[in-house]
C-alpha cells in the first residue's frame, strides 16, 4: 500500500515538473518572438522636410475704454451710455462693423474719493478726511476688424468720440489652421523629395515609411501695438487735437512647418 502511494506521488511530481518545463520553453519562445518583432534588422534613412507659407493677415482687433464721472451713479451711467451709444452707432453705421464683432468685456461703477487736509500749520498737525468726489463708470469694449484696411479709420473715429485707453491692436490670419495644413503638406513633399534623391545617390530603393513625426513649426503671433502708440495715433500725437485716421501697416505672417520621415531602404 505504501509502495503504491509512493508511486502515485512520484507520478504527480514528474507531471508537475513536465508542465513547468513546457511553460518555461513557451516563455522563452515568446520572448524570442517579441525581440524579433521589436528589433527590426532592416536599414533606414531619416530625412527632414521644411516648408514656409506666407500670408497677409486678414483680421484685426483692438480694445478701448469709455469713462465718465459725475456726482451720482445715475448721471455717470448716463454720460457713459451716451458716449458708448455714439461710438457703437459710428462703428456699425459708418465703420461697417457687424454687431457680433463688438463685445463688451467689462463694466464697472465705483465711487471716487479724495483726501482733504484740514487745520494745517506749516504742514504739521494736519487732519485728513476722505471725501466723496463722485462716481466713475468705466466700460471696456473689444472690436474685431474684418476689413483691415479700415483699422486706422476706426481707431481714429472711436478716439474722436470720447474713447480712452485704446490698446491691443493686433492682426492675424483668420483661418490659420488651413495655412498650417498647407505648410505641413509642403514639408512632407520636401522630405519625400530629399529621401528619393538620397536613395538615388546611395543606389538603393525606398521601402515603407517606418515613422513620421510632425515636429510642429513656427507660427506667427498677432502683431500688437502698444496702448501709447494707439492713443498717439488716434489723437494725432496730441490729445487736444482732433482725431484722425492713422496709417496702419498690416504686414505679412510666415508659417513654418517641419516634418521628419524615416524610410526603410532595400
Amino acid at each position: 500500500m505504501d509502495t503504491l502511494f509512493s508511486y502515485r506521488y512520484m507520478r504527480i511530481i514528474i507531471a508537475t515538473l513536465g508542465v513547468m518545463a513546457i511553460l518555461a520553453v513557451a516563455g522563452a519562445v515568446a520572448h524570442m518572438l517579441n525581440l524579433i518583432s521589436y528589433e527590426p534588422n532592416y536599414t533606414t534613412i531619416n530625412v527632414e522636410g521644411v516648408a514656409e507659407v506666407t500670408a497677409t493677415p486678414d483680421i484685426g482687433s483692438f480694445r478701448f475704454t469709455v469713462e465718465a464721472e459725475a456726482a451720482d451713479v445715475a448721471e455717470a451711467q448716463k454720460l457713459s451710455g451716451e458716449k458708448i451709444n455714439d461710438i457703437m452707432s459710428y462703428l456699425k453705421n459708418e465703420g461697417g462693423v457687424e454687431e457680433k464683432d463688438i463685445k463688451t468685456t467689462g463694466y464697472n461703477a465705483q465711487p471716487r474719493y479724495e483726501w482733504e487736509r484740514e487745520n494745517c500749520l506749516s504742514g504739521f498737525g494736519c487732519e485728513s478726511e476722505r471725501v466723496l468726489r463722485g462716481y466713475v463708470v468705466t466700460q471696456n469694449v473689444q472690436v474685431k476688424v474684418r476689413n483691415t484696411a479700415k483699422a486706422g479709420e476706426l481707431i481714429g473715429g472711436v478716439g474722436g468720440r470720447g474713447a480712452t485707453n485704446m490698446s491691443g491692436l493686433s492682426f492675424e490670419v483668420d483661418d490659420i489652421e488651413a495655412l498650417k495644413e498647407e505648410a505641413r503638406l509642403l514639408a512632407t513633399a520636401d522630405a519625400k523629395e530629399k529621401a528619393e534623391r538620397l536613395a538615388d545617390e546611395l543606389e538603393v530603393r525606398l521601402g515603407d515609411v517606418v515613422s513620421f513625426n510632425d515636429g510642429g513649426g513656427r507660427y506667427p503671433m498677432p502683431m500688437m501695438e502698444s496702448r501709447a502708440v494707439m492713443m498717439d495715433a488716434a489723437y494725432g500725437g496730441d490729445m487736444e487735437e482732433e482725431a484722425f485716421a492713422p496709417d496702419i501697416a498690416v504686414g505679412e505672417d510666415t508659417i513654418t512647418a517641419r516634418v521628419t520621415i524615416t524610410y526603410q531602404i532595400k
